[in-house]
């Protein structure tokens, strides 16, 4: 089969730490953007969700933000507040997070 040379620039920590990445799977980065093209092609568009990144996107919490999130969770599971089925609750997150 007949290649191409593709040039992209890409800083050079990304680059190394994706190609330590694709050796750990047995590929080079080669052969990952050929994977990444191919399914492109198959797809009809990109194969992964990109979002903004927005607060509602940012899961880099502090030890104590957690702590309180978990303990407002405890809190309304103590009152009965927000008990969903696990169906409803998965359709509302996948609507929220478009997942």
């Amino acid at each position: 089969m007949k290649s191409e040379m593709l040039q992209i620039r890409v800083s050079p920590e990304i680059k190394k730490t994706a190609a330590m990445v694709f050796e750990k799977m047995g590929m080079s980065t080669g052969d990952a953007v050929n994977i990444f093209l191919h399914q492109v092609i198959n797809t009809n568009s990109i194969p992964f969700v990109i979002r903004a990144n927005s607060p509602e996107n940012n899961l880099n919490y502090t030890d104590d933000e957690i702590a309180a999130l978990l303990q407002e969770v405890e809190n309304d599971i103590q009152k009965g507040v927000g008990m969903k089925d696990a169906r409803t609750a998965i359709n509302e997150l996948g609507m929220k997070y478009g997942v």
